[in-house]
C-alpha cells in the first residue's frame, strides 16, 4: 500500500531501506552532534546565526549558515528569541521648568543640588531610593559622596503626615 501511494516499486523501497547511509547523511549526523554541543554550551540560547559563527570562528569548520539552520530544525533545536516591542516608550515632558538649563556646574558651594528618586516595586509594596548630591563638591572633590536614603511608601506617608502636623502647629 505504501509503495502504491508513494509511486515506487516494492523492490526499490526495500533496496533504499537496506542501503547504508549516504556520505551526506553521515556528515550531517556528525555535524548535528557538534551543533547540539554548541547549542547546549550556550545554555540553549543560540540560534542558527550564532551557532554558525561559533562553528566557523570558534571551531574553524566550513559550513553554510542555512545548512546549520536545517540541521537545527531537524534536531528540533531553536535559540531563544525576544520579540521586539511595538513602538517606543517616549517619556513625558518634564512637569516643571528646567532651572539650570541642563548645565550642572556650580561656581560656589551650596548653589546647585541634584537629586534622583527611583521607585522599586517589591513583594510587600514599593521602596523609594533617593540620592542627593551637591554639584560644587562633585566637581571639586576626588570622591564625592551623595546623600542617600531608602524608604517604603509607608515611611514616606508617615513623614509627610508629621510634616503636615508640624506645619499646622506653626501656622496656628
Amino acid at each position: 500500500m505504501t509503495c502504491r501511494v508513494l509511486g515506487i516499486s516494492r523492490s526499490g523501497f526495500y533496496e533504499a531501506a537496506s542501503r547504508p547511509p549516504s556520505a551526506r547523511a553521515l556528515s550531517d549526523a556528525a555535524l548535528t552532534v557538534t551543533i547540539e554541543a554548541v547549542h547546549a554550551n550556550s545554555r540553549r540560547s543560540y540560534g542558527p546565526p550564532r551557532v554558525h559563527a561559533e562553528l566557523r570562528l570558534g571551531q574553524g569548520l566550513r559550513v553554510a549558515r542555512k545548512h546549520v539552520a536545517r540541521l537545527l530544525r531537524t534536531a528540533w533545536l531553536a535559540g531563544i528569541c525576544h520579540r521586539r516591542k511595538r513602538g517606543r516608550h517616549r517619556p513625558l515632558p518634564a512637569p516643571h521648568e528646567d532651572l539650570v538649563q541642563r548645565r550642572f556646574v556650580a561656581d560656589a558651594p551650596d548653589r546647585l543640588w541634584a537629586t534622583d528618586v527611583t521607585e522599586h516595586p517589591t513583594g510587600t509594596g514599593k521602596v523609594y531610593c533617593c540620592a542627593v548630591i551637591e554639584e560644587y563638591l562633585a566637581a571639586h572633590d576626588d570622591d564625592p559622596k551623595p546623600f542617600s536614603w531608602t524608604a517604603t511608601a509607608d515611611d514616606i506617608l508617615a513623614k509627610v503626615a508629621r510634616v503636615r502636623v508640624a506645619l499646622q502647629a506653626v501656622n496656628q
